[in-house]
């Protein structure tokens, strides 16, 4: 009796997981961010949105090397969100946001959760590397 109820306790967690990851890391994502030297981990959200950035917003993404949504605001995009195999400093995965719009990507942001602000242009990981805020 102990024995089925662990067995359908763990058939229970393993749905739960699977249910809740949902959906496989896209291939063309994967690529895209391979060839900036990023793996990614796992996938982790998906939405639809219409892109509205304040103003500080934008100059907190500029200060970052970031400008590929400028041409974009006020526009609808796709949002893919994946935690990616690189962690940063202090030994935290970097987390990387993807944007699209009509099916073609448009760019990525990082976060380094152990560094303020946090931002930064994924073409940027060298430098990165070089400033020692990645492992």
């Amino acid at each position: 009796m102990k024995r089925d109820f662990a067995v359908a306790l763990i058939a229970i967690v393993l749905l739960t997981i699977s249910a809740c990851s949902g959906r496989s890391i896209d291939q063309e994502h994967k690529n895209y961010l391979k060839g900036f030297g990023w793996t990614i981990h796992f996938y982790e959200s998906e939405e639809t949105m219409e892109l509205s950035l304040y103003p500080e917003t934008v100059d907190s993404y500029h200060a970052s090397n970031i400008y590929f949504l400028d041409d974009h605001i006020d526009s609808e995009v796709k949002v893919s969100n994946y935690t990616l195999e690189q962690l940063d400093d202090g030994g935290e995965p970097i987390r990387v946001t993807i944007y699209e719009k009509n099916n073609e990507i448009l760019g990525a942001i990082g976060v380094l959760p152990s560094w303020t602000p946090g931002l930064f242009n994924i073409k940027d990981k060298e430098q990165l590397m070089v400033e020692g805020l990645i492992e």
